[in-house]
């Protein structure tokens, strides 16, 4: 049976994506390899337009039972984005000829596209070294880079800033920060990077949300069912902290290093302003 996702490879630009669809029985079982007649794959680029997709109805190859592969060419994969592609199987079922159209979309992916130059690109790796420490994955980093179809990289982080700044604006006192002029210096990188940190975990609680139950299945397979529980553990340690830093970090924007008044004694209000602060001892004794 299905366990709610299929792989997909994230590619570089030119480079060759071989896609991996499945397709299933009624029962939740792979169609067996003898009953699938034919598999053929449709790929539409970000540039395309949907009556021209780069590959239309090209056949792929029939690796196993319920599975089709295609590759995609180098010369397909010129564009950053992504590729939404469809695994079309031809199939017999109880003696009745079925056709299943399956989704196996994959990204394309630019190295060079990102130039690395705005002010939050300090806190974003800042974030990343907090992160990139969780090895579950196959390169390192949390498991959701293996399993989403989009790379969670900085490059991800960077598409959650708008939630850090709509966190920092929105303590008192109110402010108008963007990525670009926000006050990085100081302890700024830090919290930023810190805030950067609870938006991700968030992130990564919501990705999780769906992990299956597999039961009575005899195959063994990693259990990940309590990641997002793991996680909630972890931003309850990193929200405290957050918040606690936020709002000292903000009381500094009230800039109270000079009064504006000075504050007399309990003199009372039916004597003159300087007599009150300068002169009057308690109670309005002299």
């Amino acid at each position: 049976m299905s366990f709610g996702y299929d792989r997909q490879p994230t590619v570089m630009i030119g480079d060759t994506a071989t896609l991996t669809s499945y397709v299933y029985t009624e029962d939740d079982l792979l169609v067996p390899q003898s009953d699938i007649t034919g598999v053929a794959f449709t790929v539409l680029a970000p540039t395309d337009t949907p009556e021209s997709p780069s590959i239309d109805g090209e056949p792929g190859d029939i690796t196993g039972d319920g599975t089709g592969t295609y590759t995609v060419p180098g010369s397909v994969t010129g564009a950053p984005g992504q590729y939404k592609a469809v695994a079309t199987f031809t199939y017999t079922e109880n003696a009745t000829t079925k056709i299943a159209s399956r989704l196996c979309s994959f990204e394309v992916d630019d190295p060079f596209e990102y130039t690395g130059l705005a002010p939050s690109d300090d806190a974003v790796r800042l974030c990343w070294t907090y992160l990139e420490d969780c090895f579950d994955s196959e390169q390192g980093g949390p498991w959701l880079r293996d399993m989403t179809m989009a790379v969670f990289d900085q490059t991800k982080l960077r598409a959650l800033i708008p939630q850090v700044l709509l966190d920092i604006n929105n303590q008192m006192p109110f402010t108008t920060y963007s990525a670009d002029s926000f006050p990085y210096g100081g302890d700024g990188e830090a919290l930023f990077a810190q805030g950067l940190l609870v938006a991700s975990i968030r992130h990564l609680m919501r990705a999780y949300t769906e992990q299956p139950d597999i039961v009575s299945s005899p195959v063994a397979f990693m259990d990940r069912k309590r990641y997002q529980q793991a996680w909630k553990a972890q931003y309850d340690v990193e929200l405290p902290a957050w918040q606690h830093n936020l709002n000292r970090w903000k009381l500094q924007q009230y800039d109270l290093s000079s009064s504006a008044m000075l504050i007399g004694n309990k003199a009372g209000r039916y004597l003159g302003g300087p007599l009150r602060s300068r002169n009057m001892g308690r109670f309005g004794g002299y």
